[in-house]
């Protein structure tokens, strides 16, 4: 089954890769944060707990780097611009 972060390792390409990882965590924080203003703290409380513990895990570099900046984004930080691999 393929992911999301399932694209090409070619060099040429990391900048799109980049571009793409910052793209997805945006739409990940809209929407939590659509969410959050609908069902309060407690949802949001529980969504930083499960991407923290997932980042903590994660042994992809890529997906926990996407993790970490969909936590920046819900936090209220920009993405770290460095995230290429």
């Amino acid at each position: 089954m393929s992911t999301l972060l399932d694209l090409p390792g070619d060099s040429v390409i990391s900048n799109e890769r980049t571009h793409f990882d910052n793209e997805v965590s945006r739409v990940i924080g809209e929407t939590v944060s659509d969410l959050i203003h609908r069902d309060g703290d407690i949802i949001y409380g529980d969504l930083i707990h499960a991407l923290a513990r997932s980042a903590r895990v994660e042994a992809s570099q890529q997906r926990r780097a996407l993790l970490l900046c969909a936590l920046d984004r819900l936090l209220g930080d920009q993405p770290a611009q460095g995230l290429r691999s």
